[in-house]
């Protein structure tokens, strides 16, 4: 259950390794998703309106919002309380952003005889001209949007039409 503007709303929350989730049951237009690396602060508080409950605080990047949550038997709200603080900490601790970078250090040495087929034997390497989709969009940045949206079969998604000579697939490449 959510608490907002002293009502409550009945719903589903779920908690992810990268955010919580909330959904109400009866207005699938009331709804929230959050990355706990928005959260800046949780904590329960038992005197309220409906009883036990546990707030989630989001800095200034998401509009300072205050999500408050009441969950039933009280045995379930502690491990749903405890669990979430520690998948926030987790994030927090160690951000999983979509991206790993790892890095190899390697110095050469004159004396290295290196073989750059060995090197890049398991290498492909792809030239495309990635810039010239960007710089087309670029370039019509600076000019009045009068383009109504098209539908696009491939995306299934109504989108800007593209500048002559770009395709989808050379915007991926960027």
């Amino acid at each position: 259950m959510t608490l907002a503007a002293d009502q409550a709303s009945l719903g589903v929350m779920i908690l992810t390794n990268i955010r919580f989730v909330w959904f109400s049951h009866f207005n699938e237009q009331y709804n929230v998703s959050v990355p706990y690396l928005q959260v800046v602060s949780t904590c329960v508080q038992h005197n309220t309106k409906f009883g036990t409950a546990f707030s989630i605080f989001t800095g200034p990047t998401t509009g300072n919002l205050n999500f408050g949550f009441r969950l039933d038997p009280e045995e379930r709200f502690r491990s749903v309380y405890k669990l979430l603080t520690r998948l926030i900490h987790m994030m927090h601790a160690s951000p999983i952003t979509g991206v790993e970078i790892s890095t190899v250090s390697h110095q050469a040495s004159a004396n290295d005889d290196l073989d750059a087929s060995v090197l890049c034997e398991d290498a492909e390497v792809t030239v495309t001209d990635a810039g010239a989709a960007y710089a087309a969009y670029r370039q019509d940045a600076s000019q009045p949007r009068s383009k109504s949206p098209v539908f696009n079969e491939e995306l299934g998604l109504a989108i800007e039409p593209l500048p002559d000579g770009v395709t989808l697939a050379a915007l991926r490449m960027i």
